[in-house]
C-alpha cells in the first residue's frame, strides 16, 4: 500500500483537527496503535508514522506500550511525541539501532558494568537492566548519564515503569573537565540536545540554553572501583570526540569496549585520535548483517561502532549472515 499526495494531504488535514483536543488526541493514537501495532512490519506502518510526526500534537499522555528489542528483551515505554520511544505506539519491535540489539543481546552476560553516555529517555539502559534481571546478574552496575532535564525526567519516569533496580541515573555530562558547560536543546527534537551549538542547530534555528553539569574522568572512575569488564556507550550528537579524550585514563585502566555513534561530520575528527590504536582498539561497524571490521571510522547508515581492545575477554565480533528472525 503506497500514500498518494491526495493521501497525504488528507492525513495531514485531518491529524491537524484532531491535533486541537488532547481528548481527541488520546482516542485517535488508542485506535491507531490498536490496529497498527498487530500488524507486521510493513512500509505502510512507516508511511504512517511519519504522517504522524510531521504534524503538531498537543502535550498529553498516552499509555505505555511495551516492546521487544533483540530477540527476546521486553520492556515499557511512554509513547511521546517527538521523543525516541514514541515508535512503540505503532510497532512491537521498532526500528530503531534494531542492528545494535540484535548484536548485543547475546554478549551482554560478557559484561559486568555498562556506563551509558547520553541516555535520552533510557531505551538502551532499559534494554540492558531487563536483560541483566533475565540472565541474573545481580552484581551488575549500570550507570546513566544524560544533561537534557526533560529527557532525564523521561528517563526517570521509564525506568519506574520498568521497576528495574540496578541502573543509578545522574542529569549532567560527562567531558575532559569538570565545568558548568551550556547544554543546546533544538525545539521538538529531544533526541539532538548537544553540548555544541552548531550540531542543535542542524535541527532547529529555536534553541533552548540551559547550563549543565560536566564532570571528567576522575570522578568517574570512582564509580568504576569494581567494574569489571566494562562496556561504555556513548552517544553524545557530536561530543563524542571530547568525551573520548576526557576518558583516556579510564580506557587506559579499564581497557572497556566502547559502542560509539559515529556521525559524518565528526568522522574525521575521531579519526584522528591516535591513542585508540596506540591502545589496540579494533573498530567494527555494526551493521544488519553483524560486525565489520574497518581500520578507520567512516560513517554509513549504520551509525554505531564497537571498539574492542585486543585484550578484550568478550567473544571477537565477526561478520554474520542477517538474522532471519527481523
Amino acid at each position: 500500500m503506497k500514500f498518494t499526495s491526495a493521501a497525504k494531504r488528507a492525513a495531514h488535514l485531518a491529524h491537524t483537527v484532531i491535533g486541537k483536543s488532547p481528548l481527541a488526541t488520546r482516542w485517535y493514537f488508542a485506535l491507531l496503535s490498536g490496529v497498527l501495532r498487530p500488524l507486521p512490519e510493513c512500509k505502510f506502518k512507516r508511511q504512517i508514522l511519519n504522517s504522524v510526526l510531521a504534524a503538531r500534537w498537543p502535550e498529553c499522555d498516552l499509555p505505555s506500550r511495551r516492546v521487544i528489542l533483540g530477540t527476546k528483551t521486553s520492556i515499557a515505554l511512554y509513547p511521546r511525541f517527538g521523543e525516541i520511544g514514541f515508535e512503540s505506539l505503532v510497532s512491537r519491535n521498532p526500528l530503531y539501532e534494531r542492528e545494535v540489539f540484535f548484536f548485543l543481546e547475546p554478549r551482554l552476560a560478557d559484561y559486568d558494568t555498562v556506563v551509558e553516555i547520553g541516555a535520552n529517555v533510557g531505551l538502551f539502559s532499559l534494554f540492558v537492566a531487563t536483560a541483566f534481571e533475565r540472565l541474573q546478574k545481580s552484581d551488575s552496575q549500570i550507570f546513566v548519564f544524560e544533561p537534557s532535564r526533560k529527557a532525564y525526567l523521561r528517563l526517570l519516569q521509564n525506568l519506574k515503569l520498568n521497576a528495574v533496580r540496578n541502573v543509578q541515573a545522574f542529569n549532567c555530562a560527562v567531558g575532559e573537565k569538570t565545568v558548568f558547560a551550556s547544554f543546546f536543546e533544538p525545539e521538538d527534537h529531544l533526541n539532538n540536545g548537544s553540548l555544541l551549538e552548531e550540531f542543535a542547530l542542524i535541527f532547529s534555528s529555536s534553541l533552548q540554553v540551559s547550563q549543565t553539569l560536566v564532570l571528567n574522568a576522575e570522578l568517574l572512575e570512582t564509580l568504576l572501583s569494581c567494574a569489571g569488564r566494562l562496556l561504555i556507550k556513548i552517544d553524545a550528537e557530536g561530543a563524542e570526540s571530547r568525551i573520548l579524550t576526557g576518558l583516556r585514563s579510564v580506557i587506559a585502566k579499564n581497557k572497556p569496549d566502547i559502542l560509539l555513534e559515529v556521525l559524518p561530520m565528526y568522522q574525521d575528527s575521531l579519526n584522528s585520535m591516535g591513542f585508540l590504536r596506540a591502545a589496540g582498539y579494533r573498530f567494527f561497524n555494526i551493521t544488519d548483517r553483524g560486525a565489520a571490521k574497518h581500520e578507520k571510522f567512516t560513517a554509513s547508515e549504520f551509525r554505531d561502532w564497537l571498539l574492542v581492545p585486543n585484550e578484550s575477554s568478550v567473544e571477537t565480533p565477526q561478520l554474520v549472515g542477517r538474522n532471519e528472525s527481523r
